[in-house]
């Protein structure tokens, strides 16, 4: 595993749109009236410096969090907060995987121990409720990296070659369930328990992308131009989405 030349393209990947962005959300879009949010707005001006040196030093997710119970995201940027959730994971999971053998164990053993401290905490800040609980309730629960850690089973399943887990995950009816249980779950979990079964989305999420990505059989093919091309651009999409949403709710 070459670390440095990992993280050089994950750099040159995500840094030059991601801090574009951070110019664009504090010092040209809140001149203009047309990408206004209100409650937001005020939080940045109040909190200007906070906001500020956590999104240079791509902690986006704690300004997130500390601002939480204000409604508190920098306007037109705050989907920001899953990139620095993203660039925190890679500080830890190349040496994670590089320097242990047992990856499978390392594995599992992450996911239960995220999901012990998350348990930890949301009872502690239900028991003792207060700002800086809250604060590291929220910042746990946008921290989706035992999902991430999800997708290091798919990839060592596929990596190790583990035929028994991919004939089981490559059966039509594993992919049938897959594909029904996320409209499923969308259409009848509550709103306040979403995050508690993000788990299941991602167990989802793992079967359909292990079967387009690697199952000849798949029963869905994405394999077209425009998808890839779709594929391509996928991350500015997601990046100017919410300036373009605002604009337009504004201008309706």
């Amino acid at each position: 595993i070459k670390i440095r030349a990992f993280y050089a393209r994950r750099m040159f990947r995500i840094w030059p749109l991601y801090y574009l962005i951070f110019v664009l959300g504090f010092f040209i879009l809140p001149c203009f009236e047309i990408f206004h949010i209100p409650t937001q707005q005020e939080v940045l001006e109040n909190h200007f410096w906070v906001n500020f040196w956590c999104y240079l030093i791509i902690l986006p997710n704690l300004a997130f969090a500390l601002f939480s119970e204000n409604s508190g995201a920098v306007p037109n940027i705050g989907q920001s907060w899953s990139i620095g959730v993203e660039e925190q994971f890679y500080l830890i999971w190349p040496w994670l995987i590089r320097y242990t053998r047992r990856h499978f164990k390392v594995l599992i053993g992450s996911i239960l121990i995220i999901l012990i401290l998350k348990g930890l905490f949301w009872f502690l800040w239900w028991k003792f409720p207060s700002h800086n609980m809250n604060v590291i309730k929220d910042l746990l629960v946008m921290s989706k990296i035992e999902c991430m850690a999800m997708g290091g089973i798919g990839a060592y399943i596929l990596f190790f070659n583990k035929e028994t887990l991919k004939h089981f995950i490559f059966k039509p009816i594993i992919q049938v369930l897959a594909y029904i249980s996320i409209p499923f779950m969308l259409w009848f979990t509550h709103i306040w328990i979403q995050n508690g079964v993000h788990l299941l989305y991602g167990t989802a999420f793992l079967v359909i992308i292990m079967n387009i990505s690697s199952n000849p059989n798949s029963l869905v093919k994405l394999e077209y131009k425009w998808l890839n091309f779709l594929g391509n651009i996928s991350y500015g999409v997601y990046m100017y989405h919410l300036m373009v949403v605002v604009a337009i709710l504004n201008l309706a």
